[in-house]
């Protein structure tokens, strides 16, 4: 062999050995700079993988408030419903179990945002008290539309895991699948059944005519109180002149009923009285 070429074999082979232990080096020294918050070292790519455990944790989060504002906006909605429109208020009186919208000379119409708003707040918070994950409650600026409702968070939620810090806002829109504008329509035709009937002396019969009228698209009033289309008044009714009223929307959803306990597909119903007087 050429001595000159055994000569560069070795040295090639010592510049290897040099290079190879200088490598290992490097990455002992990089290793032992990433540590966890115990002091222990790190693998590389190991912080990488527990930075996406973090961030699917808080998209599971997020997923979960979206899920829980979609169920609130429905109870709210069949809550709503069945308090006739109002939240805390007491409307005009109650007639037959149901709040009194109006009568010939006072007015208690609700105010069916703001208390849709606090309807959703409670239902919201009661969703978010039984999560797996740390939610603040109460934690909402609402803005509510006729078919949706936006939760603005006013506090982020914060996940640490592994010396790693992770922050959302778990803000949402959510859509109601109803239409809470069915109310103002309400409104206008309570108002217009009132002026059209409370001074005729067969009120009943002026009603039922009136309310045919207003069976339109999927909306379907019912006399409650006072007998039905297809019933002649009582003297009770003729006296009170005060008729209870449940109106239908056609659109049915899974919501807890509180009479029964339990979860149950219930379809959307609005009870309410006027007065005839």
């Amino acid at each position: 062999m050429n001595k000159k070429a055994h000569i560069f074999s070795i040295g090639l082979v010592l510049i290897s050995i040099v290079i190879l232990i200088s490598g290992l080096i490097v990455v002992s020294e990089k290793k032992a700079k990433f540590r966890d918050e115990k002091g222990n070292d790190l693998v590389i790519g190991e912080r990488q993988f527990k930075l996406f455990n973090i961030y699917n944790q808080g998209e599971k989060v997020l997923l979960y408030v979206d899920l829980a504002s979609k169920f609130a906006a429905k109870q709210s909605v069949y809550d709503l419903g069945k308090n006739s429109g109002f939240f805390y208020e007491q409307g005009c009186g109650e007639y037959m179990g149901v709040k009194v919208w109006k009568n010939s000379t006072d007015e208690c119409f609700p105010d069916v945002y703001n208390s849709f708003i606090g309807f959703f707040e409670y239902n919201l918070d009661e969703q978010l008290r039984i999560t797996p994950y740390n939610i603040s409650l109460n934690n909402y600026d609402f803005v509510v539309g006729k078919t949706k409702i936006t939760g603005i968070a006013t506090r982020n939620i914060f996940l640490n895991k592994s010396n790693i810090t992770y922050s959302i806002k778990p803000s949402f829109t959510t859509e109601m699948d109803y239409d809470l504008s069915i109310y103002d329509k309400l409104k206008t035709q309570s108002t217009e059944l009132i002026w059209s009937c409370f001074d005729v002396d067969g009120f009943m019969g002026c009603i039922n005519t009136k309310i045919q009228e207003y069976k339109q698209d999927g909306v379907e009033w019912e006399v409650v109180g006072c007998g039905n289309s297809s019933n002649i008044p009582n003297d009770k009714c003729t006296e009170e002149r005060f008729v209870s009223f449940s109106v239908k929307t056609g659109d049915v959803f899974s919501v807890y009923d509180y009479d029964e306990g339990e979860n149950k597909f219930r379809n959307i119903t609005i009870g309410f009285a006027l007065g005839f007087i």
